[in-house]
């Protein structure tokens, strides 16, 4: 059985206040009267909860059938990093703040960071949801 307690263990990985810290910072920073930003926050929400739960069924896949997923996987994670980094693009060109995105790292050295904020993004809007 997985636990949080174990994953802290990880190397690169994000605790639930990071999360709470760059969450908390990204929502400040969003504008919720904005159309374009909302419609940017869905397809990145989307496709957080995509990539989320193919890496929930990996935890219990075996070795083949996480071989016949890891290129759609892969894809997947890109994915959300795009429009994670599309967001933080457009708050850029808007003048507001970026260090949220700072605090994950750089997509290119920090993947693992980056899928692990997509998980919490999941968590919450699942727990959120009822």
């Amino acid at each position: 059985m997985n636990r949080y307690d174990d994953y802290l263990k990880a190397n690169d990985h994000l605790t639930i206040d990071e999360f709470n810290q760059i969450y908390h910072r990204l929502s400040v920073t969003s504008t919720i009267n904005d159309a374009y930003f909302q419609e940017l926050w869905r397809e990145m929400i989307v496709s957080a909860f995509v990539y989320a739960k193919r890496r929930a069924e990996w935890s219990v896949q075996s070795l083949a059938e996480r071989r016949e997923v890891d290129e759609i996987r892969t894809h997947e994670h890109n994915d959300f990093m795009t429009n994670l980094k599309v967001i933080y693009r457009y708050l850029k060109t808007e003048g507001k703040a970026i260090d949220w995105f700072e605090q994950l790292g750089t997509p290119e050295k920090d993947r693992k960071r980056f899928g692990d904020f997509a998980c919490y993004l999941t968590l919450i809007h699942s727990l959120n949801a009822r």
